[in-house]
């Protein structure tokens, strides 16, 4: 942006400088370009609507999910207010919580048990398939790991699970760390 070309705030009138647009003082809000004085004015506004509003655990149900809202542009961004989630509007279902991977998939892609050739087998038969499961060792990843364990059970109650077997070993991806891999034969 030109610094020597001023510019007029089109919400109160004052001048604009182009050394305020570039330390990102004054700029675009809304699609509306302000001066600093009216940005902060707009700020403070949004801190205080903020404020005001009702908790989320107080809305009826059906507000309960909002809408995905919309994409904002770098200016935007930059005067978002961002404010804590308070235990009361933490997500109480797992279906709400933020997934890291697609569903079905690991890391190294998708398990795909209908492409194996091998049926399964009734819970006093040999096992004829292994799936394996792994995770860093910290509270959490272990605490994951059983989610995402208990998870494939309940997923599949066909499987009747014959063997499980532990290891540690260094998972080597960006960086060599010590995980914990568990085969379960069914």
């Amino acid at each position: 942006m030109d610094q020597t070309t001023n510019k007029t705030c089109e919400d109160c009138g004052g001048e604009i400088t182009g050394e305020q647009i570039a330390q990102r003082k004054a700029g675009l809000v809304g699609g509306v370009l302000l001066c600093p004085g009216c940005v902060a004015k707009k700020r403070q506004a949004a801190v205080q609507a903020r404020a005001n509003a009702t908790p989320a655990a107080a809305a009826p149900p059906a507000q309960a999910v909002a809408a995905p809202a919309p994409r904002l542009t770098r200016e935007e961004e930059a005067d978002e207010v961002i404010s804590l989630v308070s235990d009361d509007e933490m997500p109480t279902s797992k279906s709400q919580m933020i997934r890291s991977f697609a569903e079905g998939s690991t890391l190294g892609g998708a398990h795909h048990d209908e492409n194996l050739k091998r049926p399964l087998t009734g819970p006093k038969e040999a096992a004829t398939r292994i799936r394996t499961f792994h995770c860093k060792l910290t509270d959490a990843g272990l605490a994951n790991m059983d989610d995402i364990v208990n998870e494939w059970l309940d997923k599949h109650p066909d499987v009747y699970v014959k063997t499980v077997t532990s290891s540690i070993g260094t998972f080597e991806s960006k960086k060599k760390e010590p995980h914990m891999f568990v085969c379960v034969f069914y």
